[in-house]
């Protein structure tokens, strides 16, 4: 996958894939009243990835994956409800998330 530019984004960060051009970002349910798909959780990013000035490839758990919930970087200002709805969107992709140790 390609990490758009303008992040710097770490291991476990939940993302989301843009509708425009296919491109992950960081979750950010800012979005969510222009439907971009960057309010919509579509995996989890499974390396460190510094995008800052230009698009990057990186590798995330897109499907059929197990991961611990306290692994994972969630936006800072997520509430508990859109975190289950995060978390249920990445079930729907088949990405389980687990309570970890």
């Amino acid at each position: 996958m390609t990490l758009k530019s303008g992040q710097n984004l770490k291991l476990g960060t939940v993302v989301a894939q843009l509708k425009a051009d296919g491109k992950v970002v960081a979750l950010d349910l800012t979005t969510q009243q222009t439907s971009t798909g960057a309010e919509t959780a579509y995996g989890v990013l499974i390396q460190d990835t510094n995008a800052t000035t230009a698009d990057k490839e990186t590798i995330i758990l897109a499907r059929d994956a197990t991961c611990a919930s306290n692994a994972l970087i969630w936006p800072a200002a997520i509430t508990t409800p859109e975190k289950t709805t995060a978390t249920n969107q990445l079930k729907e992709r088949g990405i389980l998330v687990r309570k970890g140790a």
